[in-house]
């Protein structure tokens, strides 16, 4: 080592919300500081030791990877609150202690954890091999004994770690001025010499700038709960835990000076190598037949007799693609890979599991397609496989794979049971503070209010990365900064964007290792869900070269296969991986925008929009519309548009180019397209082309300016003159950073098609399908809510649940109406709904209570079927069922009491209450509360028209912009009353029509008004939409004003129609000219005609009668919300 002194003892950010020492800064530090060592020693974790290892390496700084562990007092199966843990620092000398730290770390997660993750001195002794001991600070166990005034335990103790490490152990002295800190360091001097326990100075490091003291103790408050006033609250009583200078540790250690000599003498005997090569994986063993020498040549023979399956006859083409790719595949190593994945996907075919047609680049690859592993053909789509599986860029594929989200834990268990339970995890994944969440966190622990808090993370851009980029972006954010206090929070927000805060289970991740998972990753046990994980993350995974397999849950393949199990209920096979893909219904849904429950299509008005524009009439257009609608490529969808319609010229940039770019009208859309521009034009191969592709979406001009250079003289030597090539090498450059990855977008788009496919042919099934899986999910009651309205849009009727008809799913019904679900309604969980169907039928409310196990169905849970309207079928009277149940209960009981004697020796009848039902307000408020919407009627029936056509329904609200006047209405369901720091009263409404719910702020309650608010009255606002960003992009009303809501009837006076003519061909306006004919009246119509931003009236010269029925004619052409009236 070149500097005198090395520290040993350091926590990151990966000590979770106690450590502050970001990973990147700290090499930084350590260079300008001339330092070319240091330690990594978090709290009873590695999380970030790879990230540790890489980072230090590339900054030419030696590390050490540690950990400060936690010792149980006496054993780690003894489970007391009242015993703290003594800590202790362990250092990796070598591979063989690298492993033992991982064991360790491991097994204080897996088996001693208790607050903690724990270890004890027995299973110390088992791996200390390869570790050098530290005893840590005053929480070691030889410092807490001093403490404790037993120096005769401390000695024992110091004994036995010099045996457990066979003598690789050193006693720790800081100088941090903490109390009792000076009577430890004098009894661990007398024991150093006493024993021959050499000593070693370290400084506890928590942070690295003595500066950043303030932001480690509001870290602290954020790990507590509490706020920095609270006097009782976790806190450092020094401020000296920072990155000292190798000067500042030998003047504080200037009269023991071997402390500071033996740093550097541990840090020489640290000498652990990690290959950090993503290339070379690890590969579990695959069994292949007894007649293959090796993998590949089983594979290569799969492979063969496979395509012929599919393909028939090879033909030249598939043949020589075929070969291509298994060539690459075999070359780099990775065949065996392949065959896992086969093999995972095959388990999940026989098991019934349906799986997806593939995802990701993973789609472009024939051999996947032929064995089954994806379903997309990628020589009909013209796919690359060097866009997956680049051979000029040696790193492992991915081959993300998705599964009935239902069932992906018999995946999961399958791939454990095949490869061992101990050589198969799940993989961690860490939420990293971004600036609104920092800001919430720190405003929050400076005693902030939570109103004064979100108003001002609303002024934060979404993607802003600190607050000088936000300040810079937003105005109002910049003039509250000029404040003392929001000027301090700030500077320890950007302090702190970045830190991980804390630890959760990767969606998708599973790894699988050739032996046990220690071997090669420390596991972590989540708590919340008893999940076990590696500590390492997904990046960290890759780069120690384990197999990383994406088993990825999806709902929508669920609703497909509970959509082909209806259909087999009623005798109908249907085989949707094979459907032809020019079904003309399937194109008319799509281009109506009609997409609810449609494979990413369904909640985005911006695919709704570019649905109606594009009209699709083929696969080559779905897929193109799935790419158009992300961040980057949607600024190409109006000419997309304009292109296919002929409203705008065609251009190729080269008349080479038009074979790449015909399907996309010229524009380049896909980066698979500026692979092959690379390629055609200037000869480049696919993985260089692939190569130029990552450079130029990761914008990397060094290797740009690079590869630049070799288009241009490739396509000159391709008779392309210097300045064309350069002009198109520059065009491409642009569309690169935005062009997708067209093997996902063709993989999801046959999703999308299958469900488009089940809507338009098979609608009643498929929307019992999809309301089924969203029971249970976030905001279930909502969603459920959404898809019933679109069923009944669509003319299905959505029968109430009843408990002698009912399943705990949704389903069809024979004559085509859907079932309301059991799961459907709150607090019936699945075990309380299969109760009810395995003891029906039911003859009245005593039968039911009788018969079902009422500890699986319970009182509360019986309320809420009666509410729901489940049991109308024993009466209709609701109120009654409700009061009698206390009576069926007793009845109930009692005949389990007496089970000899009849029902009429109990003396009582099973008769209902003898009550009046509930006004019709309340039956359906208690069918709100028990469903979480209006199920069999609306109290806002007869205000239909009003809401649809004369006010703005809450759904349109999202698509309207900032400061737009709206009128609109509903029933109040929520009032809260707030003081605003001016101390005037703010009253929030939450409001809900008949598409939704909405929310208005109303500052000033006009004079005389007050009585209107109140809950479940119906009330008319006037206001202006504002956005709401802390939750998305919902937005809310600022009201003006308010009124009751009859106040808005009246005779209609004029009838309005919006025509977007970007959206609507000729021949569908045709369509509304015909609705307009066959409902003439005397309301004049008006055309409100847009192109793109502008806006036209245009008088029809005719007179309507609007009515429902012209309302939902013409919105069926022209688009939801495209007519409306004025009173």
């Amino acid at each position: 080592m070149k500097a005198p002194f090395v520290h040993l003892h350091l926590h990151t950010y990966y000590s979770l919300l106690d450590g502050a020492v970001s990973i990147e800064k700290l090499g930084e530090r350590l260079k300008e500081l001339g330092m070319d060592c240091v330690a990594m020693t978090d709290h009873g974790n590695l999380f970030g030791a790879i990230e540790f290892y890489k980072a230090m390496t590339e900054h030419g700084i030696k590390p050490i990877i540690g950990m400060e562990a936690y010792v149980a007092k006496k054993s780690m199966e003894e489970k007391n609150s009242d015993e703290e843990n003594y800590h202790l620092v362990l250092l990796a000398r070598n591979e063989e202690g690298y492993r033992n730290l991982m064991k360790l770390s491991s097994i204080g997660y897996l088996e001693g954890f208790y607050y903690k993750p724990r270890i004890d001195r027995e299973v110390l002794r088992k791996y200390s091999k390869g570790l050098i001991g530290l005893s840590s600070c005053m929480k070691g166990e030889i410092p807490s004994l001093i403490l404790a005034g037993d120096p005769d335990t401390a000695r024992d103790r110091a004994k036995e770690y010099m045996e457990i490490f066979d003598g690789n152990f050193y006693l720790e002295i800081m100088r941090l001025g903490l109390e009792g800190e000076r009577e430890v360091n004098e009894e661990l001097i007398k024991i150093s010499r006493e024993l021959d326990i050499p000593l070693v100075a370290t400084n506890d490091v928590h942070y690295i700038y003595p500066e950043d003291h303030t932001m480690h103790d509001v870290l602290l408050a954020i790990q507590t709960g509490k706020e920095l006033e609270d006097e009782e609250r976790l806190r450092f009583s020094t401020r000296e835990v920072y990155l000292k200078s190798p000067e500042e540790m030998q003047e504080l250690f200037r009269d023991i000076p071997e402390a500071i000599e033996n740093t550097v003498k541990i840090a020489e005997e640290c000498n652990l190598l990690l290959d950090l090569d993503p290339s070379r994986v690890h590969l579990p063993h695959y069994s292949i037949p007894d007649e293959y020498e090796n993998a590949y040549q089983y594979l290569h023979d799969l492979t063969m007799r496979e395509a012929e399956k599919k393909y028939g006859k090879l033909t030249p083409e598939v043949k020589e693609r075929l070969e291509h790719e298994l060539s690459i595949i075999g070359n780099m190593g990775f065949a065996g890979y392949f065959l896992i994945i086969k093999d995972i996907v095959d388990f999940a075919r026989k098991s019934g599991i349906r799986v997806g047609p593939g995802r990701g680049s993973a789609v472009g690859s024939a051999v996947l397609y032929v064995l089954g592993v994806t379903s997309v053909d990628p020589l009909k789509y013209n796919l690359l496989f060097e866009r997956f599986l680049n051979p000029e860029r040696v790193s492992m594929p991915d081959i993300d794979i998705d599964f009935e989200d239902t069932k992906r834990d018999m995946v999961i268990d399958y791939i454990k049971k095949k490869y061992g339970e101990r050589s198969v995890a799940q993989i961690i994944t860490f939420s990293m503070l971004k600036i609104r969440a920092a800001l919430k966190d720190v405003a929050r622990v400076y005693g902030i209010p939570f109103q004064e808090v979100n108003s001002l993370a609303k002024l934060i851009p979404d993607d802003a990365k600190s607050t000088k980029e936000a300040a810079e972006r937003s105005p109002a954010l910049k003039e509250k900064l000029k404040e003392e206090r929001y000027k301090k929070i700030f500077e320890v927000v950007d302090s702190i964007i970045g830190f991980p805060r804390h630890a959760s289970v990767h969606a998708a991740g599973v790894v699988i290792t050739p032996g046990e998972i220690t071997d090669y990753a420390p596991l972590y046990k989540d708590s919340k869900h008893n999940t076990v994980t590696t500590q390492y993350s997904m990046k960290s995974i890759e780069l120690i070269g384990l197999l990383k397999v994406d088993i990825l849950g999806l709902k929508t393949l669920t609703a497909i296969e509970n959509t082909l199990r209806f259909l087999k209920e009623k005798g109908i096979e249907l085989d949707v991986d094979n459907l032809p893909l020019v079904d003309e219904k399937v194109y008319e849904l799509l281009s109506s925008g009609e997409t609810m429950g449609i494979f990413q299509l369904e909640s985005s008005e911006l695919a709704v929009r570019t649905l109606k524009k594009i009209r699709p009439k083929n696969f080559e257009e779905l897929i193109a519309i799935l790419s158009l609608i992300r961040p980057g490529p949607m600024k190409f969808i109006d000419n997309y548009a304009r292109r296919k319609a002929g409203k705008e010229e065609i251009t190729y940039f080269h008349p080479k180019l038009k074979p790449v770019l015909e399907d996309t009208y010229g524009i380049p859309l896909y980066q698979e397209q500026v692979m092959q521009i690379a390629h055609v034009l200037a000869g480049f191969t696919m993985g260089e082309a692939d190569i130029l592709r990552r450079a130029m979406g990761k914008k990397d001009q060094e290797k740009m300016a690079e590869m630049e250079g070799k288009f241009v003289e490739g396509a000159v030597k391709n008779g392309i003159d210097e300045k064309t090539a350069r002009d198109i090498f520059e065009k491409i450059k642009d569309f690169a950073q935005y062009g997708f990855n067209k093997s996902h977008s063709t993989g999801y788009a046959y999703i999308s098609y299958i469900t488009a496919y089940l809507k338009a042919h098979y609608p009643a099934e498929f929307m019992a399908a999809t309301m089924t899986t969203e029971i249970g999910s976030q905001n279930a009651s909502e969603k459920i809510r959404r898809l019933v309205h679109e069923a009944r849009r669509m003319g299905i009727e959505v029968l109430s649940p009843d408990v002698n008809e009912s399943r705990y799913e949704f389903y069809p019904t024979p004559d085509g109406k859907i079932r309301f679900g059991l799961g459907g309604i709150k607090n019936v969980g699945e075990k309380a709904a299969r109760e009810i169907e395995r003891k029906r039928p039911y003859e009245n409310l005593f039968d039911f209570v009788r018969k079902v196990d009422t500890r699986d169905v319970d009182r509360r849970v019986m309320e809420n079927l009666i509410m729901a309207g489940a049991m109308d079928c024993f009466s209709r009277n609701r109120a009654s069922l409700l009061l009698s149940l206390p009576k069926a209960f007793e009845l109930a009981e009692e005949r389990g009491k007496r089970q000899t004697l009849s029902l009429f020796d109990t003396g009582k009848k099973e008769e209902l209450e003898d009550v009046e039902d509930w006004e019709f307000e309340v039956r359906m408020m208690n069918e709100r509360e028990a469903v979480g919407f209006y199920l069999s009627a609306h109290p806002l029936d007869e205000y239909g028209e009003i809401l649809r056509y004369i006010l703005t329904p809450s759904s349109r609200l999202s698509n309207l912009p900032d400061g737009k006047p709206v009128k609109v209405g509903g029933i109040i369901t929520r009032i809260q009353r707030k003081r605003t720091r001016d101390d005037k009263e703010l009253v929030i409404l939450e409001v809900e029509d008949l598409d939704g719910k909405l929310k208005a702020v109303l500052y000033d309650v006009p004079t005389g008004k007050e009585e209107l608010l109140l809950e479940d009255g119906k009330i008319l606002i006037k206001g202006r939409v504002r956005s709401r960003e802390e939750e998305g992009k919902e937005k809310e009303i600022r009201d003006d004003d308010i009124m009751p809501l009859d106040a808005v009837k009246g005779e209609i006076k004029e009838a309005f129609f919006a025509v977007n003519v970007e959206e609507v061909p000729a021949e569908e306006f045709r369509k509304v000219i015909d609705a307009v004919r066959s409902h003439s009246g005397s309301v004049p119509l008006t055309f409100v005609i847009k192109r793109d931003t502008e806006r036209l009236k245009v008088r029809s010269g005719v007179n309507v009668s609007p009515s429902p029925e012209l309302a939902k004619e013409v919105e069926k052409i022209l688009g939801e919300g495209t007519v409306y009236y004025k009173v």
